[in-house]
């Protein structure tokens, strides 16, 4: 089954690589946000000007850049933006779309699990005492080889105990995988209808996942929620369809409303999360991401059309932390358990941390070289293999 067709317009396509940019700058406040909560969890810190600032800052403007679930949602919606390129350039059949997204996700994801387990059994958590309760929280369960294959499958839910950033991943390759339905849809119908249906979408599916974690049924909660998430990667896929229309449209703004569009994605970016900080403990988190949806759209809008945004976005340094994005993203837990359950000790929690976070960028560096790159390239070269096949059989076959 052929997933899409390639035309000379296509092969001549923009590289976005302004996005890369985007998606380092996002990763690095996962890794943040992350040191951020140790931080702010440590008691021997309680009441300190450490806390009140970390506080102070997460309550402003600039508190996004300390929020981990904004920058997964812009995650989401940069996926979308970037297979919806992939199908419109490639021409390929479904099996070497989904081989080069397994290859590209799973492997580095292998490891990562499997170091991460290793630093966890070495440094005796849970059974000994976890260096916070949210470290604790997150690897609160003893390691147990049913859970560890369960990790490892990725694709069916699980609690995400030995790398807390794993739940991403599991929707992330879900909806890779039905991904083509969704570019199939956009391409036939239309991006406004596409949108029209994904937004009840999201919304049933929200309130299906509700009901089951009412009913005790969390493995139904956790495999209807992929449905809402994919939203974001439609929005994504629209946008990448469109972004020529939208840069002129973008051209055609008047510098007021171009001040107003960064306005709304500042504060749809950073106060959504923060609602319950500011006096709504009980509002739902899950009402949080449509809250956020249009500082994501906007995020990637003025990365693509905006010529300051780009000039940023592709600065050297900003461009190599896209590179190594996904690895930062993945690897910085091992660095976090190591310098909180060792280092921490000795040193306090604010030197851990003064040593962990350049120490995140350096591994990701390391793991890049390592695991990412021969998985990217061995993606790419068993999906050309299998696209190959798939031609040759498709030509030899009779009319």
């Amino acid at each position: 089954m052929k997933v899409c067709s390639m035309s000379t317009e296509n092969r001549r396509a923009p590289r976005w690589t302004q996005l890369d940019g985007l998606r380092g700058i996002a990763a690095l406040c996962v890794v943040i946000c992350h040191y951020a909560a140790v931080i702010q969890d440590d008691p021997a810190l309680a009441g300190s000007a450490i806390q009140r600032g970390l506080h102070a800052l997460a309550l402003s403007p600039l508190g996004g850049l300390m929020l981990g679930l904004p920058a997964v949602l812009l995650f989401f919606v940069l996926s979308g933006f970037s297979l919806a390129l992939m199908l419109r350039k490639a021409d390929s059949d479904y099996a070497s779309y989904a081989a080069r997204r397994i290859i590209r996700i799973w492997p580095p994801y292998v490891m990562s699990i499997l170091l991460n387990v290793l630093l966890i059994a070495w440094l005796g958590w849970p059974g000994g005492a976890a260096p916070s309760s949210w470290l604790g929280s997150v690897t609160g369960q003893p390691l147990h080889w049913d859970l560890l294959l369960q990790h490892l499958l990725l694709l069916w839910p699980f609690e995400a105990h030995y790398n807390f950033v794993a739940w991403t991943l599991v929707h992330e390759l879900r909806i890779s995988l039905f991904f083509p339905v969704i570019y199939l849809l956009i391409t036939r119908f239309g991006a406004r209808k596409a949108l029209q249906w994904s937004v009840p979408v999201s919304i049933g599916a929200a309130g299906v996942s509700y009901l089951a974690k009412y009913l005790h049924m969390p493995i139904l909660a956790d495999l209807v929620i992929s449905l809402h998430y994919a939203l974001f990667f439609t929005i994504g896929a629209v946008l990448a369809l469109h972004a020529e229309a939208i840069q002129v449209w973008y051209r055609q703004l008047d510098p007021r409303r171009r001040g107003l569009l960064v306005l709304i994605a500042v504060l749809s970016y950073t106060y959504p999360s923060q609602i319950r900080e500011l006096g709504m403990p009980g509002f739902p988190m899950i009402a949080t991401h449509w809250m956020t949806l249009p500082s994501v759209t906007i995020l990637l809008v003025l990365a693509i059309s905006s010529p300051a945004v780009t000039r940023v976005l592709r600065w050297p340094l900003i461009q190599k932390l896209g590179t190594i994005s996904y690895s930062l993203y993945l690897f910085h837990a091992l660095v976090i358990f190591a310098v909180m359950g060792s280092f921490r000790a000795a040193h306090g929690t604010l030197m851990a941390t003064a040593v962990g976070l350049p120490l995140s960028i350096v591994l990701a560096v390391v793991t890049y070289r390592a695991f990412e790159r021969p998985s990217q390239k061995l993606g790419g070269r068993i999906g050309a293999l299998m696209a190959r096949r798939t031609t040759v059989q498709a030509r030899q076959s009779p009319a």
